[in-house]
């Protein structure tokens, strides 16, 4: 009995401690190369149901630019008429701004919501962006706000062949073209054009495979 009581009180604070040390909004620390642009997800845990519009502001690094026609929502946003509006607030500081004119809130589960993409110039060294001021609202007209959050973005040598700017041409460079051929939310990398004819395609993943092979 004793026992159990034990088991049951380490369950319940377990489930606390993975409460309180969940993020709302968070992304992954990214690479790339300078001179090159690539995308990241922004992960959204609504932690409340029914959101349905949501403002977040990112502060970038010098040397790296949002590209603010580059970035927007998921398929897991499931109103198909939702759209982001991005604007520049000041130097180097985005907005972001979304809103279900239909009230269809967002999924109440951790998913990429957000798709954005970003450039780094020849002079970027790495960095960190942060994102603040992070506010939602509900169906229902309630307003609330997630915590702030940050990840860093690290400069890494540009190889030929590496698209994920993980230091290595393998067989997941050449999965990451495929993926991007087949599923509208993958993630586009500026090196996936491997011969340069504007084009991300079949061709470039076979250049990336003969590159593994040789």
């Amino acid at each position: 009995m004793i026992q159990r009581k034990f088991l049951l009180t380490l369950f319940a604070l377990l489930g606390f401690a993975q409460l309180v040390g969940a993020k709302s909004v968070n992304t992954k620390a990214i690479n790339i190369a300078a001179g090159e642009t690539r995308d990241f997800y922004v992960y959204v845990l609504p932690a409340k149901d029914g959101i349905v519009s949501f403002q977040i502001d990112l502060k970038m690094p010098a040397g790296l630019t949002l590209n603010t026609d580059q970035c927007k929502l998921t398929s897991n946003v499931e109103d198909a008429e939702q759209d982001l509006y991005v604007g520049l607030l000041s130097t180097n500081t985005y907005r972001l701004v979304s809103t279900s004119f239909n009230l269809t809130p967002l999924p109440l589960k951790d998913v990429a919501v957000l798709r954005l993409s970003v450039t780094a110039d020849e002079t970027f060294k790495g960095g960190t962006v942060n994102l603040y001021d992070m506010v939602y609202s509900t169906s229902a007209s309630a307003k609330g706000s997630w915590a702030k959050d940050s990840f860093t973005v690290t400069t890494v040598d540009k190889i030929e062949g590496d698209v994920d700017f993980d230091g290595f041409v393998n067989v997941t460079d050449a999965m990451a073209i495929i993926e991007v051929l087949t599923n509208s939310d993958a993630l586009t990398y500026s090196t996936m054009d491997i011969n340069g004819d504007g084009e991300i395609n079949v061709v470039d993943a076979m250049a990336v495979v003969d590159m593994i092979l040789d």
